[in-house]
């Protein structure tokens, strides 16, 4: 089976969709002759490799960044990806995720148009028309969430055999750090006689920051320590800058508890997303606090995570003074969640989404 999976990202980058696009090619690659095409990557490709911890290197070809007067550029880009298409063998799967660059691609190139399977990872972002569009051209939608799949069906009326529900995953080879608290603090330089909440991501809208330096306020009896986000520090908030994916777990184990506190208001936050964040902090075995909202329900319930409704700085904020006073509890669901961890590894995420559009083009 070959696969080509196309996307107009660039690497180096801070966002998590490069590492959920990077770990899904590593598992792709595995039972398929695979390539990658982006946007850019660096010189040194081992580079990136090494930042994701990707151990099964895969072949990733370039289109190089376009000059700016050229917009707009996804249609550029397109143009430029139908030719090096027609190179490709002829029973080629062409995987995209990009609703602008797909919506280009049916319509400059037949061979794009015929076999490609769309990734569906959020919804409301740009006019119906697009999706469906992409929806009834594409020969399977595989879709992150759901909610996500309930909205194709009542929404554009798309056949539910013709979608693939299948969260994101997680490698938990590379989030299985067998350190204790203490070592892995240490070793981090983070101080040990310190009670650590910590969040790990960006700080983008819809990822509920504010919750975080206002439970900072009411709670200066914990440190708070962010890696990879900034906002306003104070006394007892720690900003980390970004680090490298392969560190990440690390930072995971040397946390007391971890925080992802969505917010209830954005759509995305709500229903569509599917957070890398959430199931790394299962196969961390790290107790975590979160937003009780319809994204979570594909990865934890009330006996993995302890969840916060409405999700609010009184919520949290007594949740987390809950969490260190039942610590002994808080452990045990930390422990189910890494357990059911295994169920999302990026391998069996790979296999199914292999298996559904193999089924789809008998």
């Amino acid at each position: 089976m070959n696969l080509c999976y196309i996307t107009a990202l660039r690497y180096p980058s801070m966002q998590a969709n490069r590492a959920q696009v990077a770990k899904m090619s590593e598992a792709l690659s595995c039972s398929t002759q695979f390539k990658l095409v982006v946007s850019s990557w660096p010189q040194r490709r081992e580079d990136i490799f090494d930042e994701y911890g990707i151990r099964s290197h895969f072949v990733v070809e370039e289109l190089n960044v376009l000059p700016l007067f050229l917009w707009p550029r996804f249609m550029w880009y397109s143009f430029r990806i139908a030719w090096r298409l027609r190179k490709e063998p002829p029973r080629t799967i062409f995987y995209i995720r990009d609703i602008l660059l797909a919506s280009a691609l049916i319509i400059v190139s037949k061979r794009f148009r015929d076999r490609f399977f769309f990734e569906l990872h959020s919804l409301d972002r740009f006019p119906s028309v697009l999706y469906r569009i992409i929806f009834s051209r594409a020969q399977g939608v595989i879709s992150t969430n759901t909610a996500k799949k309930k909205a194709l069906i009542d929404r554009w009326n798309i056949d539910e055999r013709k979608i693939l529900v299948a969260p994101n995953g997680v490698d938990t080879e590379l989030f299985s750090v067998e350190l204790s608290k203490q070592e892995a603090k240490k070793s981090l330089d983070l101080p040990v006689d310190r009670r650590i909440v910590m969040y790990t991501g960006s700080a983008q809208y819809w990822k509920g920051l504010s919750l975080i330096s206002e439970s900072a306020k009411v709670l200066p009896e914990y440190l708070f320590v962010l890696v990879g986000a900034k906002i306003e520090s104070s006394s007892n908030i720690l900003i980390i800058p970004r680090v490298p994916q392969r560190e990440v777990p690390r930072y995971l184990r040397a946390a007391d508890v971890l925080v992802a506190p969505y917010p209830p208001n954005h759509a995305l936050s709500r229903m569509w997303a599917s957070p890398l964040k959430i199931v790394e902090y299962m196969a961390s075995g790290t107790p975590m606090i979160v937003s009780d909202l319809p994204i979570m329900q594909d990865f934890v319930d009330s006996t993995t995570a302890l969840l916060v409704s409405p999700p609010s700085t009184a919520g949290f904020t007594n949740a987390i003074h809950w969490a260190f006073s039942h610590y002994a509890d808080m452990e045990k669901r930390a422990g189910r969640a890494r357990a059911h961890s295994k169920h999302f590894t990026w391998k069996k995420r790979a296999q199914s989404a292999i298996q559904f559009m193999q089924n789809r083009l008998i």
